[in-house]
């Protein structure tokens, strides 16, 4: 009865609501994982607008108002700059500072782009504002208070602890390591030492220093309109979206308001092209697929890199398929097939499919668990190890750095994925878990917007947490009290009695002398 129900109001036409997706993140696969959400919350009768810099896929909703907006990092050369540091810098502390150094810039420069500036003097209402804050985009948060809307922030990865700090959730320093970490949910001492001090710093520099600044930007493009304090609307947000699953992310507790709904885009097509099924049919040995997703290049390798690959596909029995981002490919060998654009999801559903080698984004590895398809990762971003180390220790992958890559350990590893039964194994038994659920990713993303807006916001879900100091959230008052206050305590006291011991002292000798 109950799966008849839930079919009933995924069918169903909900009285419309008007939506504004704001989302203009410079990142294809960052929009593309949100497109089905948005798409099925059109096709549901809700009116929805979107801000991005990548349309959406036909069929396209009559309801779905689409505003395609300029890459900013495309006509800056500074701001490409800054980007590189925060995705490529192997030190996760000037990652951070440069991330909070890109924020600003990068929000002024979206502010005015004549699409975003027709939006600020538009007199249009909205019932919800989709958004991504905490991707050094909190400004945009104006948005909300401009339309009087409900926010639900989303987020392509696992939730980091700006997330906690302003929903109200505890930190999770000791067993959860930031994304930034290549750390497992395993840390040493000192791991654990630096994550804590790593989310304390961000804690405390966001709410002290960046957030300011963010708020003043918001402020000079939203004129006119009384707006409470950016570090309260951070609060205020409604519900937390995770583009990402269980599977692919370290066991924490979450607030009801915190939801992953990883695993939109895992959609098998009717059919592959006629030639490319030809091609995967007929290979004896299996295909091996090489891409390195959507915002990353294969044609940007070091050359030194790009020949140890080339030279190691050269040698394998298996055709390699490969995403190449250029007509030719120098050199390239008899058992390499290369394209532009490659539909990824059916060439993992593909039984001839033996490896992946990915550089690790999170939809691809979403999808290579879905389908079955053991891994090999080649991270390029400072979040991919990570999100690699995660599966890696489910047995169902090898991840290896770019820096210390070789011929041999390149072919070696292959063999071993191809060749150990237990990875493949391990990634089929992964799959099962991450799709036995009761509803599908889809489903529950939909559901949850929906009860956001039928609910007025559902503020019956967020934490009462959330009227904590940032001092408070980090429990440093109850371990001053605990702690410290008893050592100050003891450190006055012999402080006093040594005081008041020499003035006895004092008065002893005093009286000696007068007698003398």
């Amino acid at each position: 009865m109950s799966k008849i129900m839930l079919l009933l109001f995924l069918i169903g036409i909900t009285n419309g609501y008007k939506i504004l997706a704001f989302l203009p993140v410079p990142s294809n696969s960052f929009i593309r994982g949100f497109h089905p959400l948005l798409q099925k919350l059109a096709n549901r009768g809700h009116f929805v607008t979107v801000y991005s810099i990548h349309p959406l896929e036909p069929p396209v909703p009559k309801n779905y108002n689409e505003v395609i907006v300029d890459n900013v990092f495309l006509n800056s050369e500074k701001l490409a700059s800054i980007l590189k540091t925060v995705t490529v810098s192997n030190n996760p502390w000037g990652s951070l500072q440069a991330q909070m150094v890109l924020g600003v810039p990068m929000s002024e420069a979206i502010f005015q782009l004549p699409q975003v500036q027709h939006l600020l003097a538009s007199e249009e209402n909205y019932d919800l504002v989709i958004t991504c804050p905490f991707l050094a985009m909190e400004s945009f948060m104006g948005f909300s208070s401009k339309f009087k809307a409900h926010t639900i922030s989303v987020y392509a990865n696992s939730p980091v602890p700006l997330h906690g700090y302003y929903s109200g959730d505890p930190p999770k320093y000791t067993y959860i390591p930031n994304l930034r970490f290549p750390y497992t949910n395993e840390m040493t001492l000192l791991e654990r030492l630096e994550n804590t001090l790593f989310g304390l710093y961000e804690t405390v520099w966001s709410e002290m220093f960046y957030i300011p600044q963010q708020e003043a930007l918001m402020h000079k493009y939203f004129t006119g309109l009384e707006h409470p304090p950016l570090s309260a609307m951070l609060r205020n947000i409604s519900f937390y979206m995770y583009d990402i699953t269980q599977t692919h992310s370290f066991i924490m507790p979450q607030l009801p308001n915190h939801i992953y709904i990883g695993g939109m885009t895992t959609i098998k097509h009717t059919s592959l092209p006629e030639d490319l099924q030809m091609w995967l049919d007929d290979s004896p040995y299996g295909v091996i697929f090489f891409s390195l997703g959507s915002n990353s290049k294969a044609t940007d390798l070091p050359k030194d890199t790009l020949q140890i690959i080339l030279n190691v596909f050269s040698k394998v029995q298996q055709k390699i398929l490969m995403k190449w981002e250029s007509d030719q490919l120098l050199d390239k060998p008899k058992n390499v097939k290369i394209s532009k654009w490659l539909p990824q999801t059916d060439i993992l559903a593909h039984s001839n499919c033996k490896l992946f080698i990915t550089h690790g984004g999170m939809h691809s590895l979403i999808e290579t668990v879905h389908f079955g398809v053991p891994f090999i990762g080649l991270p390029l971003f400072v979040d991919q190890e990570h999100n690699l180390m995660k599966l890696v220790e489910k047995g169902i992958g090898i991840y290896l750095r770019l820096e210390n890559l070789s011929e041999d350990t390149l072919r070696e590893n292959i063999r071993e994925v191809i060749t150990n039964r237990s990875f493949k194994e391990n990634t089929i038994k992964l799959s099962k878990i991450m799709q036995d659920l009761p509803s599908t990713s889809l489903e529950t993303a939909v559901f949850w917007t929906e009860y956001v807006l039928r609910h007025n916001g559902a503020s019956h879900l967020r934490s009462s947490g959330l009227q904590l100091l940032w001092y408070q959230h980090h429990m440093l008052d109850i371990y001053f009290i605990i702690f410290i206050l008893p050592i100050l305590t003891v450190v006055i006291l012999l402080y006093l009695i040594k005081k008041i011991v020499k003035i006895f002292k004092a008065k002893k000798i005093a009286k000696v002398n007068k007698f003398d």
